[in-house]
């Protein structure tokens, strides 16, 4: 995807490769390969990617593949948020300290929790006929719970800041940097030592589909560009499709913080669509601006060449069965009528 945005720009403005486009976790590779030593990065690392992430944790660690997929998404985001497992194991310590008012001795905290569940389990056996005997039981089945709740909660992380302590050594020691570590390792880069040698080079930077920069990106931007503020921004707060990596709605009013943005100087609306008809875009912004405390906010994007397009329709089927043969009909419908085959997409 990069390289064909790279061949397109470089078409348009008839330039030199000398003009670099980058995903972030490409741009941050080349920082640590060229300065990850000053912070301990061999040059020579291996680029780990999520799902290879999600393998080692499974077979190095004996992770299911459900909680290895939840464990690296877990890490991605705390550390796209800049979360470090010290702050995660500061949790986990208060977990402890609330089981300890039940059972002093942490060490045997899983044989007391067995017995608690068993006494749980087994609770209806005991003669409950007097109001006190129901009242005691009552409050002892809520004190049972309470702690198992909490209990649950401390084997999940204890299970989870293990796993995590174990990848980050095999990470090590094998030499490899996953794409959370891109980010997270070039931020502490910057953070200590400045980015002089890059804010240089790069006089000018552009940042494409904004809206899902997470954190610590937006850390990194304002680094590169802090010195020269020669930095333009594009995208849409509501195509923030990546919340799950740590990208926010709110990044673009921090954004004109931190570059003190004239909105009505620097601001420009992208208001003219090349790829949908009237009739979508009027039924899109219908429904996005309800996503507005201000409705005037959210702008009404218009057809570069005022194309109104038919009607929407809306098709309610029963299952995706019966959706793969609604598709079908559609398209010998369209066939029949002269449509031919190769101007015909599904998405």
């Amino acid at each position: 995807a990069t390289n064909a945005i790279k061949t397109k720009v470089l078409d348009k403005l008839k330039a030199s490769a000398e003009i670099e486009i980058e995903t972030f976790h490409s741009f941050c590779a080349d920082v640590l390969r060229e300065e990850g030593r000053l912070i301990g990065i061999d040059p020579g690392f291996e680029i780990l990617d999520p799902d290879d992430a999600k393998v080692v944790f499974h077979k190095y660690f004996g992770i299911s593949p459900f909680y290895a997929n939840r464990y690296v998404a877990t890490i991605h985001t705390a550390k796209d948020f800049g979360i470090k497992i010290a702050q995660i194991k500061e949790y986990f310590k208060g977990l402890e300290e609330k089981l300890s008012d039940y059972c002093h001795d942490i060490s045997k905290i899983d044989e007391y929790a067995d017995n608690l569940d068993l006494e749980l389990s087994t609770m209806h056996l005991s003669p409950s006929n007097t109001p006190e005997q129901k009242k005691k039981s009552r409050e002892r089945k809520n004190e049972i719970k309470s702690f198992l709740d909490v209990y649950s909660e401390f084997t999940k992380y204890k299970e989870f800041i293990d796993s995590w302590e174990k990848y980050d050594k095999l990470k090590n020691d094998k030499k490899y940097q996953d794409y959370a570590d891109l980010n997270f390792n070039v931020l502490m880069l910057f953070n200590k030592y400045g980015t002089k040698n890059f804010s240089m080079r790069y006089k000018y930077v552009i940042v494409d589909e904004f809206q899902d920069t997470n954190k610590i990106q937006f850390e990194i931007i304002e680094h590169l560009a802090a010195e020269h503020r020669n930095i333009t921004i594009v995208g849409d707060p509501n195509q923030s499709v990546y919340g799950f990596r740590g990208a926010y709605r709110e990044i673009f009013n921090n954004f004109m913080e931190a570059f003190k943005v004239n909105e009505k100087t620097d601001v420009f609306h992208l208001d003219k669509s090349y790829r949908s008809p009237n009739s979508v875009l009027k039924a899109a912004h219908k429904l996005i601006t309800n996503n507005y405390e201000k409705a005037e906010e959210c702008f009404l994007v218009q057809n570069t060449y005022n194309i109104e397009g038919n009607n929407i329709t809306l098709i309610e089927l029963k299952n995706s069965a019966e959706e793969a043969r609604k598709i079908a009909e559609i398209v010998e419908q369209e066939i029949e009528n002269g449509m031919p085959m190769h101007q015909i997409c599904v998405l």
